[in-house]
């Protein structure tokens, strides 16, 4: 395996970054294969967005060992382009510098599929997400930690094209303490081009604090459908989940659904997790006739609650 190395230079880190990453992607492709770039413990400095097609981008220790500072505009700090699906990054700690980036992962471009491994990095900051993603197939990424991030930790917005895919969030960490670009909840999905049957989303194996308030639909999940009437569902799964309401928020809930109409079907199933002070299961219209659980019954501690066509357990 060829490892590009890069070491901290004492000032803008911008350009021999992106040239250590072209250098790794000209051993290969997505298919045959790439080479990997080693970032050194340190401080670096980017001032604009970095490309990025399929190469892994690889620390040694996450927040002690190599920390990554934004001191550009109101831009992502990473782009990773649709070329290939495929990419690692791993063992990164992001940071406000002079500014902050206006995301630290750009997903959008195309779709990801299960290796595009990330894991074992701490997003500090952002100001309307920490990543954003377009389409997925299959998207598992394992112990992310996301502190003060405006808007939402992650926000996906798929095209109407996506069918039956799987997304995963393992071993979290979610801190909101901030005071300006205010969070609005963990996940977004944005779901207004009209995907028929988006799968599953699901969180396991984390904590949620809430230090300060969030704004907007004030939810740990929110999907937002298309105003029209439409038959639209995505399954949403928290498994031994913790969140803690600090700021004692009177008007936070488990999920919102940010739309006008009531048409749908959205599945929710919680297993082995506890809810301190959540106010209210929903937020929005929900679906018709659907049978929603009364804020208590989250505040109790869940062993098994399911919500969904046809199916109401708690």
């Amino acid at each position: 395996m060829t490892v590009i190395e890069v070491y901290p230079s004492g000032g803008d880190d911008t350009d021999a970054l992106q040239a250590a990453i072209t250098i790794a992607e000209s051993y290969g492709d997505g298919t045959t294969g790439t080479a990997t770039v080693h970032i050194n413990p340190g401080g670096y400095r980017l001032s604009d967005t970095i490309v990025w097609a399929d190469c892994s981008i690889v620390a040694d220790e996450p927040n002690v060992g190599v920390r990554i500072y934004w001191d550009g505009p109101d831009v992502p700090a990473f782009r990773k382009t649709a070329q290939f699906s495929f990419g690692r990054m791993s063992g990164l700690a992001f940071r406000p510098g002079d500014s902050e980036p206006s995301c630290w992962l750009d997903l959008t471009d195309g779709s990801i599929d299960l290796l595009f491994q990330l894991s074992r990095t701490h997003f500090g900051g952002g100001l309307t997400a920490a990543i954003d993603m377009g389409g997925w197939v299959n998207a598992h990424w394992r112990h992310l930690r996301f502190d003060n991030v405006g808007g939402y930790a992650i926000r996906a917005t798929p095209p109407k094209t996506q069918n039956l895919s799987s997304f995963v969030l393992d071993g979290f960490t979610y801190d909101h303490h901030r005071t300006d670009h205010l969070g609005q909840g963990v996940i977004k999905v944005d779901n207004t081009a009209g995907a028929s049957n988006l799968g599953m989303f699901t969180l396991r194996g984390g904590r949620i604090e809430t230090n300060s308030a969030w704004t907007g639909g004030k939810a740990i999940l929110t999907i937002t459908h298309a105003a029209a009437a439409q038959a639209r569902s995505c399954g949403f799964r928290l498994d031994d989940v913790t969140y803690q309401d600090i700021a004692n928020m009177p008007d936070d809930a488990l999920i919102c659904r940010d739309t006008v109409n009531t048409s749908g079907n959205e599945t929710v199933i919680v297993d082995a997790s506890r809810f301190a002070t959540i106010a209210r299961f929903n937020n929005g219209p929900w679906w018709s006739g659907a049978l929603l659980p009364a804020a208590s019954v989250l505040n109790a501690g869940v062993a098994h609650l399911a919500i969904g066509q046809g199916t109401n357990i708690w």
